[in-house]
């Protein structure tokens, strides 16, 4: 009697395996793609902090190449680091890190950035990027992944993005027809994400006004799979990984997001950030480490309103925040957070904007500031899957301990953590005005507005 239950019960649980669709089978992130990243820091002379990362794969070589590019953008960057006034709000900065991301079985891209900053202003940048085959060791080049006929359209849409960038100046045509070239980007880096192929310039080329700042291109999936060879498509592929959106909210501040882009040094990935009007421009270095990193920086609304919401007023507050955001960074919001997740209003006052809401809160704007309630909005937060946007601020006291925490137990669990952009682009969902976005699972993502009413 025991044996026939026995066999009754593997029955079933084979007829169930059956039945498991395929789309959801989980995608192990393979040991070649595992990787550490240490953070260290320390004061120099003239009220300067100077903070590095430090590269820790399963290659030597590549650990070597990357590190060593690290120090020597360091040397660079403390000969050009100004004089702070105190070490409280008033130092100046020196961030020397490696922004790392997966794609495929064996790619990783490293994104070294160097940058300076006082008195709330960047005042110098230098980035370099290197894709590599973490089997092989090979250095993994633009010319390698885009296919013959791709390049007239990769350049196309360089020219553009760049054309696009900063609206209130124009570029330098003959600058712009330079980096628009096959030859100059052959053997050009490129940084490989998820879910798009991003490529970085300095801005001072085309725009001699923004020598403190990045141009950033970004090709995203499916237009992407159209330039790249078979191997570019077979080592970017990331069907079957679990994906999670890690938004922050109110930001930027200072310290507090200077902690969470430290835990995503750590952790390969890259985040989206909902900036609040009035922080721009007082923060506008911490914005520029968000965008230099290639995070998403995205629109939580000029003036934070919940209600009493019109047309006139979105036009206005939109007006003002691009005008901010386009003179700092360059790139203009395609998406944003309504503030309290009060949607409706801007909708109806005509946005253009998507509408990003979330499927898991980590009730961190209203939790306490001690340990134990940090360690409560992680569990909160733990319980988003393959998908999910998770709700966090980035102006919270613990908002870097939070980040390193969640973002080590996503990494656990196999998750890739991606943009909002990565997300919907993979999903194949549109970020076009009226969309409302709660979350992006693989069998089904967007959530219209009827649905809503």
């Amino acid at each position: 009697m025991q044996m026939k239950k026995i066999r009754w019960l593997v029955l079933c649980i084979l007829a169930l395996c059956l039945f498991i669709p395929a789309g959801i089978a989980e995608r192990a992130i393979p040991e070649v793609l595992k990787v550490t990243q240490e953070v260290k820091c320390y004061r120099a002379k003239g009220y300067r902090i100077i903070t590095y990362s430090e590269l820790h794969s399963t290659r030597e070589d590549v650990n070597d190449l990357i590190n060593g590019r690290v120090a020597a953008l360091k040397e660079e960057a403390e000969a050009v680091v100004p004089e702070g006034r105190d070490y409280n709000k008033r130092c100046a900065h020196a961030d020397i890190y490696t922004q790392i991301t997966r794609t495929g079985d064996r790619w990783l891209s490293f994104h070294v950035c160097a940058q300076t900053s006082a008195k709330s202003s960047q005042n110098w940048v230098k980035c370099e990027d290197y894709t590599y085959d973490m089997e092989s060791g090979r250095l993994i080049r633009l010319g390698d992944i885009i296919c013959e006929e791709g390049w007239e359209k990769l350049l196309h849409e360089i020219r553009i993005q760049v054309e696009e960038s900063f609206p209130e100046d124009k570029p330098d045509e003959q600058a712009l027809d330079a980096i628009c070239s096959r030859e100059s980007l052959t053997e050009a880096g490129f940084i490989m994400t998820p879910g798009h192929l991003a490529l970085f310039f300095p801005a001072a080329d085309v725009y001699p006004a923004h020598a403190e700042a990045l141009l950033r291109v970004e090709i995203y999936v499916p237009e992407l799979w159209e330039i790249l060879t078979e191997e570019g498509r077979k080592e970017t592929d990331c069907t079957g990984y679990k994906l999670v959106a890690l938004t922050y909210d109110d930001g930027p501040g200072k310290g507090t997001t200077r902690g969470v882009l430290s835990s995503s040094v750590r952790h390969p990935g890259q985040v989206t950030f909902f900036a609040t009007g009035h922080r721009l421009e007082e923060n506008a270095e911490m914005l520029h480490l968000e965008f230099d990193a290639g995070h998403s920086v995205q629109s939580h609304t000029w003036a934070h309103a919940t209600k009493g919401v019109t047309t006139e007023k979105v036009t206005d507050w939109e007006t003002q925040y691009n005008k901010a955001m386009g003179s700092i960074i360059g790139k203009l919001p395609i998406m944003m957070r309504p503030p309290g997740g009060n949607w409706r209003g801007y909708v109806n006052s005509g946005t253009e904007l998507a509408q990003i809401l979330w499927d898991t809160n980590s009730t961190d704007s209203s939790a306490g500031e001690g340990k134990q309630d940090m360690l409560g909005c992680c569990g909160r937060a733990s319980i988003a899957c393959d998908g999910s946007i998770v709700l966090f601020h980035d102006v919270k006291i613990y908002a870097g301990d939070l980040a390193e925490r969640s973002m080590r137990l996503f990494e656990q669990e196999n998750m890739l953590i991606v943009t909002v952009n990565d997300l919907c682009a993979l999903r194949g969902i549109s970020l076009k005005a009226g969309t409302v976005l709660q979350n992006c699972p693989p069998e089904e993502a967007e959530v219209s507005m009827q649905a809503h009413r």
